[in-house]
């Protein structure tokens, strides 16, 4: 068992090795995407500042609180774009053929797959997620403990197993409808929902995205227990470990399923 584990990591970080060499071949193209995400994250920025200037706060939460939140939504969004971006393409994978090879090589699907396309893009998110995290954490004078850090890193890692088991779920509907999944959709939902507090929706829409759809666990709900906010819902464990705890298992959920879906792979044809 550890000799089969110890093998398809070997074979995983040499996957991701090629990959990793294959996007530095083009570097201008990274710089110009780094740059054209800094501008975009710097003026959701701005954006939260317009409405913390004119309103003050947030439904009680000031900007630099704000920031805090954000900066963690935005990190996980980062390693969920440099680690699981193909998440987003399964549908070509499954109309172009490229699962035929995975199935008859001498490795698991799901790591092949997953292991596919190691997105050195994604640091244009990462990088602008750290500065924007620092800068709050350095504003809401942040205690720097070991269990704060300990905290952010749970938190960092949960949340990016989660957006990534959500994708994953999502995408594996593409077994069944060829072309067109639910992955769009989930990122419309992630990019319009985790810039600010999840309290300001109605009722309805903060009792979806906790008990169904629970991206309030992706920032919100971890941001408002470091800062002590209250967030409208008194749970019965940390939002910390429930993070945690909701992205190993939306995860492990999303594996799943996507071997359920792959039962029903029929190849691309001729």
């Amino acid at each position: 068992m550890f000799q089969k584990l110890k093998h398809n990591f070997s074979c995983a970080m040499y996957i991701m090795k090629l990959n990793v060499q294959g996007k530095m071949e083009y570097p201008a193209f990274l710089i110009g995407w780094f740059l054209s995400n800094f501008m975009q994250f710097f003026a959701g920025v701005l954006s939260i500042k317009f409405i913390t200037n004119t309103f003050y706060t947030i439904n009680g939460w000031e900007f630099n609180e704000i920031l805090f939140m954000y900066g963690l939504s935005v990190i996980s969004h980062g390693l969920t774009v440099i680690f699981f971006i193909q998440t987003r393409f399964l549908q070509y994978f499954v109309t172009n053929g490229e699962l035929d090879r995975m199935l008859v090589r001498p490795l698991g699907v799901f790591m092949q797959y997953i292991f596919a396309w190691t997105n050195l893009i994604g640091l244009t998110d990462l990088i602008p997620g750290i500065i924007i995290l620092v800068y709050g954490m350095v504003k809401i004078g942040f205690v720097l403990s070991i269990g704060n850090l300990l905290g952010i890193l749970a938190v960092l890692l949960g949340a990016t197993l989660l957006r990534g088991g959500v994708y994953i779920l999502s995408a594996t509907f593409s077994f069944w409808t060829k072309r067109g999944d639910l992955t769009e959709l989930v990122g419309e939902i992630f990019d319009k929902t985790l810039k600010y507090p999840l309290s300001i929706y109605g009722t309805v829409f903060q009792w979806v995205f906790t008990f169904i759809i629970p991206i309030g666990f992706i920032s919100f709900y971890p941001a408002g227990e470091f800062l002590g906010k209250d967030t409208g819902y008194n749970l019965l464990l940390s939002p910390i470990l429930i993070c945690l705890g909701l992205g190993i298992a939306i995860f492990a959920l999303g594996i799943s399923f996507f071997y359920v879906g792959l039962k029903s792979y029929e190849s691309a044809g001729n």
